[in-house]
């Protein structure tokens, strides 16, 4: 995640901004396509990631 904010051509703060408040804007030619998609991409495995873990938390217990 860190390295598709690096490659992206916005502000990596400008980027973040954008995607909590119109994330469907991050993809477009002018935002670079690449580092974006690659950006949401990580996001979607975190986030299965930390969803795993707490279903596997929640089963040992």
């Amino acid at each position: 995640m860190s390295f598709a904010l690096f490659l992206d051509p916005m502000n990596p703060n400008d980027f973040l901004a954008l995607a909590l408040s119109a994330p469907l804007e991050t993809i477009r030619e002018s935002y670079g396509i690449q580092s974006a998609a690659s950006f949401w991409i990580s996001v979607v495995l975190i986030s299965f990631g930390v969803i795993g873990l707490c279903q596997g938390r929640v089963r040992n217990e």
